[in-house]
């Protein structure tokens, strides 16, 4: 774990700072940051990741290892 996050901490200041830093738009800015973030952070198999509103605000369920929305904490 130590050796990724190094990786990740490195590549994150030799590349995504510089390009951010020349990002006008800020859509553009969130895709970039996105890309990177999916290089270097994957999700545990059999994640379930629910949108949803609760009391009017907007909610996310996450379960982990279940695809059963009735078990999702």
């Amino acid at each position: 774990m130590a050796l990724r996050k190094w990786l990740i901490n490195v590549g994150s200041r030799l590349v995504a700072k510089r390009h951010l830093a020349r990002v006008q738009e800020i859509p553009d800015a969130r895709r970039s940051f996105h890309r990177m973030a999916r290089l270097g952070f994957h999700t545990p198999p059999l994640s379930l990741f629910l949108g949803d509103t609760l009391a009017g605000r907007p909610a996310l369920w996450v379960s982990s290892g279940v695809k059963s929305r009735e078990k999702v904490i």
